[in-house]
């Protein structure tokens, strides 16, 4: 089972506060899904936020990487000494920048779909398809999600609410990041929301 790390993903739970000023930014999601059904999840715009942002991180490194190697290659063609060195040098950057491209196609269809990059590089061996890659990089974050949010259940009824009653409940970001529990509540998540009733945890 992979492990999740720590950072910020809009459907972990016990996101450590990553997700800034909860009520804000509860309110706000709660605007964006007015009107979007009964099962709207008001945590669909931060996921949108973090596919964004990690598109845009993913971007940047490429573009680093791309650089450095650029560098590299001009070192290395300038100290190859015989016809030989010089073929070998362009032909293992052929192979390195198609490796690149190809990582590069990965990570961005990853974040695409939702899921950490890391989950579909770990397991790809360079041959498979693109789609078929992520595919089974998705059940393996679904089941990596599934594990770490089950953990986190105990924290699912805030100290001192009344599951039965719903009166003055207070619930977490973590809570209603579990679409589940979101379905299961939206009422009261969102009266929550209007009173200030939602908390980091």
């Amino acid at each position: 089972m992979q492990t999740l790390s720590n950072e910020f993903h809009p459907m972990l739970l016990e996101q450590d506060g990553a997700g800034g000023d909860g009520q804000a930014a509860d309110g706000a999601s709660q605007d964006k899904n007015e009107g979007n059904g009964k099962d709207a999840n008001p945590l669909l715009p931060d996921l949108q936020v973090w596919k964004e942002r990690a598109r845009t991180a993913e971007e940047k490194l490429a573009k680093q990487e791309a650089a450095e190697a650029d560098a590299r290659k001009e070192s290395e063609l300038k100290a190859a000494k015989t016809k030989e060195e010089l073929e070998a040098v362009i032909e293992r950057h052929k192979a390195e920048s198609a490796a690149r491209e190809r990582g590069l196609e990965l990570r961005l269809a990853a974040t695409e779909a939702g899921i950490p990059a890391e989950f579909a590089t770990a397991a790809d061996d360079g041959q498979a398809e693109i789609a078929d890659v992520v595919k089974a990089a998705t059940e393996r974050w679904t089941a990596a999600l599934d594990e770490h949010n089950k953990k986190s259940k105990t924290n699912q009824i805030s100290p001192g609410s009344s599951p039965e009653s719903g009166q003055g409940k207070t619930f977490t970001r973590s809570q209603i990041a579990d679409p589940k529990f979101y379905r299961e509540n939206r009422d009261e998540i969102l009266s929550a929301q209007r009173e200030g009733r939602i908390r980091e945890g």
